[in-house]
């Protein structure tokens, strides 16, 4: 029911910039949020949450857990934003479940409405905190049994937006904000690792379909980034993005209409930035950037790398 970007790449290994990016269309460098804490998305630029709201829609954003607070000035434009979870050590988030359920009822008491929603849900950064099933029991402390338990809930939430006869007429993104924390790689911390293991995304979009179409299922194989998704929502909300010449991101609602319309961008061949400012963050480094074209990761370390891949 959707359409698979097979070559999706974050803008940053941290969390806060990476939903900065989905939520103004810009990379890090444009839109200022660099880390999880040290500072803020400026109050100056406008995000999905404000473009939704200008026209007309609910706006809600439910937030899983730290760093996704209200300090990082991600709330702008949202009506709601939950960010309300208990701060216990043994638990430092909110699981999936429990956020689907928020939102369900939300739908429940507003059959009629549309609406702009945004989850974060990081489950799969807290494998090692123990969450249970459907009938209670403790599940495996493995990345594969909180996976297991992420798809049964976004399934429940599918199922419900289905009976109550929403999933069709709705826009339905899944992207991942970076990948998962991969076996080592020599000479690399997990946390500045700027190869396709940490920084390769899942991205799936389902476009609004008319009842009697049949679902989409086909994939788009050229570099994309998260921050296109920002892009691509304003676009459907008919807000252009002000762009950066140097580092455009692009709309990809053609993507969504035909799947022959990958190469046929200006952008095909364009720059894809990447970034991590968790050692800038942490007062040992600077911020260290990468970027990818085509088949090509460039590392710009103090002594420049270059691999095909």
């Amino acid at each position: 029911d959707s359409v698979r970007f097979t070559h999706a790449y974050t803008t940053s290994l941290l969390s806060g910039p990476a939903i900065g990016s989905i939520l103004t269309g810009l990379y890090p460098i444009d839109h200022g949020l660099h880390t999880n804490g040290s500072n803020d998305l400026p109050s100056s630029l406008e995000t999905l949450g404000e473009m939704a709201n200008d026209s007309g829609y609910p706006t809600l954003f439910y937030s899983g857990g730290a760093p996704i607070l209200r300090k990082l000035n991600l709330h702008q434009g949202f009506e709601t934003f939950d960010d309300n979870f208990s701060p216990l050590l043994v638990r430092p988030f909110r699981p999936f479940a429990k956020t689907e359920a928020l939102f369900e009822n939300w739908l429940k008491d507003n059959l009629h409405s549309s609406f702009f929603t945004f989850l974060y849900v990081p489950d799969l950064a807290f494998t090692t905190f123990q969450t249970q099933n459907e009938l209670g029991e403790n599940r495996n402390l493995t990345f594969e049994s909180q996976l297991e338990a992420l798809n049964q809930n976004l399934g429940k939430l599918i199922k419900t937006l289905k009976q109550q006869k929403r999933w069709e007429n709705t826009l339905v993104v899944l992207v991942g904000l970076s990948g998962p924390q991969a076996d080592s790689r020599k000479a690399e911390l997990t946390n500045l690792n700027l190869f396709s293991e940490r920084t390769q995304v899942a991205l799936l979009m389902k476009p609004p379909l008319k009842p009697r179409d049949q679902g989409i299922h086909w994939t788009y194989d050229d570099n994309v980034s998260v921050a296109d998704v920002g892009a691509t929502l304003a676009q459907f909300l008919d807000k252009p993005i002000k762009n950066n010449l140097q580092f455009p991101t692009i709309a990809l609602n053609k993507a969504l209409q035909e799947p022959s319309s990958q190469g046929s961008s200006k952008f095909s061949s364009r720059v894809i930035l990447l970034e991590s400012a968790w050692g800038a963050w942490h007062e040992l480094s600077n911020i260290r950037y990468a970027f990818r074209q085509d088949q090509f990761l460039y590392l710009f370390d103090e002594k420049p790398r270059i691999f095909n891949s």
